[in-house]
């Protein structure tokens, strides 16, 4: 026999044996894919919560235990060309169906052209005979962010009528023309998304109210608005390092938050997480080509893009109706949610003293505000009371009470350049939010005042504050 009809006959004595193997290992894998192992591996606090997902998940684990199961019993007698040629027909039926779901959709979108996706935020007064709303809710709708290696994202550039973010993605600010002096005094105003302006237009946000406010006098001051969507004041915090790296040296430094803060503990259990950024992915500008975002790149593509999974998402809300957003902190005592309170405080406290010792090599004056929310307000209007479902994510009076506590906690202690601003709206007369969290053009305004109001508290000296901060570190540490 010939060396090739010897190595023909080997490997078909041997041809039962690799299937046994092969198909051990389909199955194997089965029961490693699941959804805590895959949740351990590409999710930042190791939960998958989307019932989609798990369904897809569980879906292809039934795959790969039925594809195991049939390749070991029929491992003798079985062909690898039908085996191949099986998945191939799979594949293409898989896409006959995808391509005829985009044909489908273009022509009931040349028969009735979809209309621009209302926000329900424009039916609140405040917006209201304002021409400009539904245009500034369109350019919303349509701005992205950028990968960032230190901060996780960035705002994109964008440029629109009353949505504006530079290259370096810093929002447009209302600041004087001209000014009166040959160096105006510089401030920059960090925080999450209520700083940067959700819902109102450039010159309608906190830091241009800021701006129109101190400058109403005297054209002195120019004001940056370094907020960002769902920053915490750790990000805030670094992202002013970084500037301070490149040599933009403010004189004073204004920290607007706490929401994403205390809503990130209550989501993960543990002060001093980010928000998961995967859940963003359909707003990154990611390229395929860096590696360690594929994955990102990945999901939101088919997210996108795919109708089959977008088809089945539906089917599934549809049957189901949705599951309750619940936080991990949602079944905490009161003595844990103590607790919990006690770590945000002492997170924003250690950070503090980040800024403290900045300002102490820089030179700048700094003050950080704790912001009003929604859910601590002692009374809301109607449209508030409405408003407040616009977030699911935020309606749970377990989350209300964390932040209640960490209000008080913010109000008890004594911290130097720390100030609460929970009460700033009491004394309202209107609607002024438009969700749990952000705020109409005039509750920035009435803000913008208090804010001003603390930017004195900006002078104390650093030495002073330095080691009164430690203090009210060591005073958290032992509660």
């Amino acid at each position: 026999m010939s060396l090739r009809g010897e190595t023909r006959v080997a490997i078909s004595a041997g041809y039962p044996t690799y299937c046994f193997m092969f198909g051990v290992s389909l199955i194997l894998a089965a029961i490693l894919a699941n959804k805590w192992t895959i949740g351990f591996l590409f999710t930042s606090d190791g939960r998958i919560d989307e019932l989609v997902a798990i369904l897809f998940i569980w879906l292809f684990d039934l795959y790969l235990i039925l594809l195991g199961t049939y390749i070991l019993l029929r491992r003798k007698e079985l062909s690898l060309r039908r085996v191949v040629g099986g998945h191939i027909k799979l594949v293409l039926m898989l896409l006959a169906v995808e391509i005829a779901l985009h044909i489908g959709i273009w022509m009931v979108h040349i028969v009735s052209p979809p209309e621009p996706p209302f926000n329900r935020r424009l039916a609140l007064s405040p917006y209201q005979g304002k021409s400009w709303a539904d245009t500034l809710f369109d350019e919303l709708n349509r701005y992205s962010f950028d990968y960032d290696p230190w901060l996780t994202w960035r705002g994109g550039e964008f440029h629109g009528k009353y949505l504006n973010v530079d290259n370096k993605g810093f929002r447009s600010t209302w600041n004087p023309e001209r000014y009166d002096l040959d160096r105006p005094d510089s401030i920059f105003i960090f925080g999450g998304s209520t700083v940067w302006g959700v819902g109102v237009r450039d010159e309608g946000t906190l830091p241009s109210h800021v701006s129109r406010i101190l400058n109403a006098e005297e054209n002195r001051w120019h004001v940056t608005n370094c907020g960002e969507q769902a920053y915490i004041f750790a990000q805030e915090v670094i992202h002013l390092t970084l500037m301070l790296q490149e040599g933009r040296r403010p004189d004073y430094v204004l920290f607007y938050s706490g929401a994403n803060d205390v809503f990130n503990a209550y989501d993960k259990g543990q002060a001093g997480r980010l928000h998961e950024y995967i859940g963003r992915e359909s707003k990154l500008r990611l390229k395929p080509t860096d590696v360690q975002h594929l994955k990102v790149w990945v999901v939101a593509t088919l997210n996108d893009n795919v109708l089959i999974y977008r088809v089945i998402k539906l089917l599934v809300d549809r049957i189901v109706g949705g599951r309750e957003y619940r936080g991990a902190a949602a079944l905490f005592s009161n003595d844990e949610l103590a607790r919990l309170a006690d770590d945000v405080l002492y997170e924003e406290v250690r950070w503090l003293q980040v800024v403290d010792g900045l300002s102490q090599v820089y030179g700048f004056g700094y003050a950080c505000c704790w912001q009003p929310q929604l859910l601590t307000e002692k009374w809301l209007t109607e449209e508030e009371k409405l408003a407040s479902s616009f977030y699911p994510s935020y309606i749970d009076p377990q989350l209300g009470k964390l932040a209640g506590m960490v209000d008080g906690r913010v109000s008890e202690l004594s911290i130097p350049h720390f100030f609460s601003l929970s009460n700033a709206l009491h004394d309202r007369k209107g609607t002024c939010y438009i969700d749990v969290l952000h705020l109409s053009e005039e509750g920035n305004e009435i803000v913008a005042r208090r804010l001003v109001q603390v930017l004195g508290s900006c002078m104390i000296p650093v030495e002073q504050s330095f080691r009164q901060g430690r203090e009210a570190t060591l005073l958290l540490r032992t509660k």
